[in-house]
């Protein structure tokens, strides 16, 4: 019984939480004008998904003592956007749209881009950071 108990105990603990993450970005004439990075929990846990894509980095900064699992996971990928849209950008597609204009001998440049919405799911061990991210089977 204690067996079950505890074993039931570490799997809660190193269970995958599911997060939601969006990206977009505008850059106007090469200065980065607005960006707006997204993390949520996610509210409703997908049931029948595959894994197209693995990730594991080390945070650059991390004090897991005092919070909890899916605390530190949520934290972790808010603080390391750069490591976890460099993971996200191999495997999805990305959209880009550019528009350049050539006014008054000046040419004038803006381009968007946008990572849709999408699922994964994030455990850190204390360690490392793991992201699997997933799609919808079909």
């Amino acid at each position: 019984m204690k067996i079950l108990v505890f074993a039931l105990f570490m799997g809660i603990l190193i269970a995958n939480d599911e997060f939601i993450i969006s990206y977009k970005a505008l850059v106007e004439n090469h200065i980065l004008i607005g960006e707006e990075y997204n993390v949520s929990k996610a509210l409703s846990l997908s049931k029948d998904y595959k894994v197209i894509g693995i990730c594991d980095f080390i945070p650059e900064s991390h004090k897991t003592n005092d919070m909890e699992s899916n605390e530190n996971s949520f934290r972790i990928l808010k603080e390391n956007k750069d490591i976890v849209l460099d993971c996200l950008q191999k495997y999805l597609h990305i959209k880009i749209r550019d528009d350049a204009r050539f006014i008054n001998n000046a040419l004038h440049s803006k381009i968007a881009f946008e990572l849709q919405p999408q699922r994964i799911l994030a455990v850190f061990d204390g360690n490392k950071m793991n992201i699997q991210i997933i799609e919808k089977i079909k």
